[in-house]
This record gives structure tokens, sequence and C-alpha cells, in this order.
């Protein structure tokens, strides 16, 4: 059989036909980007102000705004607590010991040791030991931590108080110890004390009450723009009564003095006392009582202005503009967390209010914009905000636009 010329061609001719169609179909179904890529048919003039769909976009401005605080007003008041301040001494017992007896003789010898504790002896005052001796003959002696304190003979069994000097004791242990003198030659004899309700009593004082501790927070954003802090209070005491009032902010002295009673007290707070976070304030007395209340640590901060973001538009700009052929857009990103976003959008003053828990909010602002320097200001008004980034974009229209 003989084959008919040409048809072996007319074959190939439909394969490459169907090859070059799936090429054609799978160009159409690239992203436009791709498809650029791949044909390189992105212009120079799209490389230099980008390309959106076909749209020449110049960027003029892009910044990270980040936090941008709200502030309601420039003065703050921290209002603390009441409390009473006071110091009290009572004469109390420091121990007590059981009945027991010392004895000196040729035949007997006893001596007694018994110890007793102070723990606080900076706030323990006119320490006396008192006894009764039902027994007593010979010399009695007395040693307090190694210092002879008292050496007599006891004549009656109700003994005046024995002072215990403060610069005899110790913080803590104290030993007391107890002698009586021989008899000499007189063998048949045995001196004796016989002591009975034996104590130890000193005036303490409670210290408790004298001091009192607060605490207050001062957010980093105040700390920041702090220029000038006091402290107010008002003192119900008596003038002639009270002693010495000591304030202390962080360890920092504020105020040292016997403040007015019974009438507002205002004290400047040294600027450097007050700390970013927690903040403790510390009033202290070494005499007579206070009730101090209507306590307010006020803060006073500087002029917390919005910050200006600036951009150019230069004079072929802004003739495109004005006539229709581009248009400006700007756009904000806020952190997506589905919270309120409520500011004042200020573009050379014009004003916008901005509310919406959308993550991205876009505006054109052609009538806003001029020839030269812009700028942008953005303002919170009821919480702060927290802004992604900020642009400012020209964007050439297309004829069908």
């Amino acid at each position: 059989m003989i084959k008919k010329k040409g048809q072996g061609g007319s074959g190939a001719a439909v394969l490459v036909a169907i090859i070059a169609g799936l090429i054609v179909l799978y160009i159409l179904f690239l992203e436009p980007a791709e498809r650029d890529e791949l044909l390189n048919t992105a212009s120079s003039e799209d490389s230099a102000f980008g390309n959106s769909n076909g749209k020449n976009i110049t960027n003029v401005l892009e910044e990270e705004p980040g936090r941008l605080d709200y502030l309601k007003g420039d003065n703050f008041e921290i209002s603390l607590p009441s409390f009473n301040l006071y110091k009290t001494t009572n004469a109390e017992v420091i121990d007590n010991f059981n009945a027991f007896a010392i004895r000196n003789g040729w035949f007997d010898k006893k001596n007694a040791e018994k110890i007793f504790e102070i723990n606080n002896l900076d706030n323990t005052e006119d320490v006396l030991l008192t006894f009764i001796t039902r027994k007593h003959s010979g010399t009695l002696s007395i040693n307090l931590n190694g210092k002879n304190i008292y050496e007599n003979s006891i004549r009656t069994q109700n003994t005046e108080p024995i002072g215990l000097k403060k610069s005899n004791l110790n913080e803590g242990q104290n030993t007391l110890t107890f002698t009586v003198s021989g008899i000499g030659g007189a063998f048949w004899k045995t001196n004796e004390y016989i002591f009975e309700n034996m104590k130890v009593i000193g005036d303490v004082t409670d210290v408790s009450k004298q001091k009192t501790k607060n605490v207050f927070t001062v957010e980093p954003w105040k700390y920041n723009n702090l220029e000038k802090a006091t402290v107010r209070f008002n003192p119900n005491c008596k003038q002639k009564e009270v002693g010495v009032l000591d304030i202390k902010i962080n360890d920092r002295n504020v105020f040292s003095g016997i403040p007015d009673c019974g009438m507002l007290n205002r004290y400047d707070i040294p600027l450097g006392t007050i700390d970013a976070g927690i903040n403790d304030v510390v009033f202290t007395t070494n005499k007579g009582s206070y009730l101090v209340d209507l306590i307010k640590i006020k803060l006073e901060l500087e002029e917390l202005s919005s910050p200006l973001y600036w951009f150019d538009i230069s004079d072929d700009h802004m003739e495109n503009i004005t006539e229709g052929i581009s248009e400006v857009n700007l756009t904000l990103e806020f952190v997506d967390d589905d919270e309120d976003k409520v500011l004042d959008l200020n573009v050379n003053g014009h004003m916008r209010r901005i509310d919406q828990d959308e993550a991205t909010y876009t505006k054109q602002i052609n009538s806003w914009v001029e020839e030269g320097r812009n700028y942008i200001k953005l303002i919170p008004k009821r919480s702060s905000v927290d802004i992604v980034s900020l642009t400012v974009d020209l964007i050439e229209k297309d004829d069908n636009d």
C-alpha cells in the first residue's frame, strides 16, 4: 500500500498545536506576578514604582509607630489608705524564776545561775530585778554577765528592786549569778538566802504601730513623662505631744519633721525618688499618736505630644493628583487583637475619627495632601493603640479607572 504524501506531517502538526494550547492555558492560570516574570513583561517603570494589578505605586511614607499611649489628662492622683501611728510603752515581765536557794558553809556551798533573754534591747528600758528573801543571812553578791551589780547584806524580806543597767545587758541571752559570803571560822553556821517570786521586769516599747508601709504603682508612660510629684496628707494629732514624722519613698527621704496637726500638709517629692512600676511609701514616728488620712500622691506630667510623621509630595506628583491621574492612599495596620481601635487621624489639620476592631484601615486622602511637606498625627482617644505600620502610597490609575 502506498502512503499519501504529507500524511505524516499532518499528524505532527496536530501534536504541536495541542502542546501549544496546553502551554497557553498554563500561562493564563498563573498568578499575574508569576506570569509577568515568566513572560518578562515587568517594565523598568514598574520596578521603580511597584506594581499592583498593572498600577504603578510610589511609596512616600512607611513607618512602624508601635504603641501609642492614651493620655486622659496631665494630672493624676493616687490615694492611699488611712492609718494610725502610735508608740506604746508598758511594763512587762521579761522573765520569772521559781524559788531557789543559795548557801555557803563549811560543809555546804551552793551558788545559783539564772538566764533570761531580751529580744529587743533597743526598745527596752528601766530593767529591774525584783524578789523576796524569805531567809537571808550573809552578804549577797549578784553578777550580771560577769559584772558585779549588787553586794549587800539584806535585813528584810522585801527588798528594793535592783536596777540592771542597759550598758550591762545583752541583746538575747543574759546571765545572773547569785553567791553569798562565807562564815569565816564559825563552822557551825551557814549563810543562806532563799529567793521567792523573782522577776526581771522592764518598760518595753511596742514599735510595730510606729511604722506603716503602703505601695503604689506608676505606669511606665507616666514615669517617662513625669514632671513633678507631691505627697499630701492630713495628720490628726496633738501638736505638743507628737514626735518627728518620717516619710520615705523607696527608702529615699521625702519628709522628716513635725507636721502641722489638723490641716492638710503638702510636700514635694524629689525627682528620681519615684520609680516606674511598684513604689514603697513608709511613714514612721518616734513619739506620740497620729491618725494620718487623706493621703494622696499627685503626679504632674509633661504634655504628652503625639508624634508627627512627615512625607513629601513633589510638584509632578501633585499635578497628577490634581488631574486625577494618581490617588493617595493611607493605610494603617493594627495589631490583630480584636480590640477596639479608637483614634483621631490628623492629616495636615484634616481630622477623621477611626473606630473599628479590624486590623486594617485604608483611606484615600487626595484632598488632604499638599505639594511639599505633609504631616500625619495619630491620637489615641480611649486607650493605648498598637500600630504595626503606617504607609502612604501614590497609586497611578488605569485608563479604565
